[in-house]
């Protein structure tokens, strides 16, 4: 994949969020560091600072269909995007960014979530991604992990970025996918197309590329991980919206993100196929951006009617 060398723009304040939030002394000192640099073409430093670094996670609630059993089923999809401070050795979340030193790397974390009923019982997905802010020093994502749990059981996938490739483990109540480790290119993620979606989409491939599909669809059709040849490509689209489509060569897999031509390229719908058929779509409901780990008691409960759900 070629490299894509972007002006450097330095973002002028961190705040830290995420669940169990640090004390305000490590957060008054971690914003005395030095902050961030993100690579945009033509953004304003003040307008992505304002946004993502303002103490506040984008929660995005979609109507949500997939076709699962040969069935189409309703559900509900929920994508939370908020930045926080990564270990790059470690690859968790810091506890005190302050003395992390050159070891702290930002990043903007996505949390997908998919519910859907099948029948008597449920499924429950969601996918934890963490893709560095400055994408010219890390130009891949640091780590994936991926849960699909059902009546029958559940599997777990993580993905670690290190010494120029992905570091895989998986485990299963399924006998040939689990327990395996394994290693796999480190090329670009299917699931990390949406965080640089919202980070920058010039920083996207265009054309042919190498990509490993997204962590789910591998999991639902028992697919093994492993780079597939793929291209990627953004269209125009309608209402002030722009397409992604991602085409692979070799696999019957088709991924359409609808997303917004401008800042902050909120997502706004997304579709994947096999082949010709539609396996899944969601469309956006509603979209907010709150402090919810800090809204947790009852009195918080009707927030979610506010987001549809």
């Amino acid at each position: 994949m070629k490299k894509l060398i972007l002006p450097i723009i330095t973002i002028f304040s961190v705040a830290f969020f995420g669940c169990n939030q640090p004390s305000n002394s490590v957060q008054t000192a971690t914003a005395a560091m030095d902050t961030p640099k993100a690579v945009f073409t033509s953004l304003p430093d003040s307008k992505f600072n304002d946004y993502w670094y303002a103490g506040k996670a984008e929660i995005s609630s979609y109507d949500y269909t997939i076709n699962r059993y040969d069935e189409n089923r309703k559900g509900y999809a929920v994508f939370i995007f908020v930045t926080e401070d990564l270990s790059n050795a470690k690859q968790v979340k810091l506890d005190d960014p302050a003395a992390a030193g050159k070891d702290r790397v930002p990043v903007l974390k996505l949390n997908a979530l998919q519910r859907f009923q099948t029948g008597i019982y449920d499924y429950s997905m969601m996918s934890s991604l963490f893709t560095p802010v400055d994408m010219q020093n890390y130009p891949h994502s640091l780590k994936l992990t991926t849960t699909v749990q059902d009546w029958c059981g559940h599997v777990f996938t993580q993905m670690n970025f290190k010494n120029n490739k992905y570091q895989v483990a998986q485990y299963s109540y399924f006998e040939q996918e689990g327990d395996k480790q394994s290693d796999t290119e480190g090329v670009l993620l299917e699931d990390e197309i949406f965080t640089r979606l919202r980070l920058n989409p010039e920083s996207l491939p265009k054309g042919k590329t190498r990509l490993i599909p997204n962590l789910t669809y591998t999991r639902l059709r028992h697919k093994p991980i492993a780079a597939q040849n793929a291209t990627i490509e953004i269209k125009e689209g309608q209402n002030g919206s722009k397409n992604c489509v991602v085409q692979y060569a070799d696999i019957k897999r088709r991924l359409d993100i609808q997303f917004e031509a401008a800042f902050p390229y909120k997502i706004l719908a997304f579709t994947e196929y096999d082949g010709d058929k539609k396996m899944s779509k969601a469309i956006l409901k509603k979209s907010v951006l709150s402090p919810y780990w800090e809204q947790h008691d009852i009195k918080s409960d009707p927030l979610r009617k506010d987001l549809g759900l």
